[in-house]
């Protein structure tokens, strides 16, 4: 429940700070959702078959992970061959994004090479082997999803100072200072019409629950 739940909500964290400090690489991303998801006058919300027609975005799940991982180190995995058989390690996601080129920027872009959409595809941060995460792709929908849909329907920038190695992920309060905006009255409505559809199962839950 942790790992489904709470990586996520602080991976979406992470990336939310990526964005407001990095703008160049939200236009970017904007950019190719806009081509994929507008049509003249018509909106619609990116979806999971628009994967592999936003490379950019798909890259942001990885450079994410990299950037600031949200998982420090990846649990115990064991060799069966090529060192002694039987060795077991760690993967230290921290050390490991720091031997990138300019390892302490956000640059999807290093990622795009074919396969953005495989997140495990060369990147260690759901661990690998037998042993790889089994929620992987869970984390990759939800991650694309998100990101995608944010990107969409808002424009995100900083209001106040922003330290970009503070994410404080379990504060309750409002992690670092970000405004988010909506683009247009036809996003806004996009979200509308998306809340809708869940409202009423939520109802029901809060009226079960009581």
């Amino acid at each position: 429940m942790a790992a489904g739940g709470d990586n996520t909500r602080m991976t979406i964290n992470t990336f939310i700070m990526a964005m407001i400090t990095h703008p160049e690489a939200q236009v970017r991303a904007r950019e190719e959702i806009d081509r994929v998801c507008t049509s003249g006058g018509s909106l619609r919300l990116p979806r999971m078959s628009d994967l592999l027609e936003m490379p950019y975005v798909a890259a942001m799940i990885k450079e994410t992970l990299r950037w600031r991982p949200t998982v420090p180190i990846v649990p115990p995995h064991q060799v069966t061959e090529n060192l002694p058989a039987g060795t077991i390690f760690l993967i230290n996601s921290i050390a490991l994004s720091s031997e990138f080129d300019n390892a302490h920027e956000f640059q999807p872009e290093r990622w795009i090479d074919g396969s953005e959409a495989r997140t495990t595809n060369n990147f260690w941060g759901f661990g690998g082997g037998r042993r790889i995460c089994v929620g992987w792709k869970v984390a990759e929908q939800a991650l694309f999803i998100a990101f995608a849909r944010l990107l969409y329907c808002f424009e995100l920038s900083p209001r106040g100072p922003i330290d970009n190695e503070r994410l404080n992920h379990q504060t309750v309060n409002e992690p670092f200072p970000v405004k988010a905006t909506v683009r247009s009255a036809e996003h806004a409505l996009l979200i509308e019409d998306e809340a809708s559809k869940y409202e009423a199962s939520f109802s029901k839950f809060g009226s079960t629950a009581q």
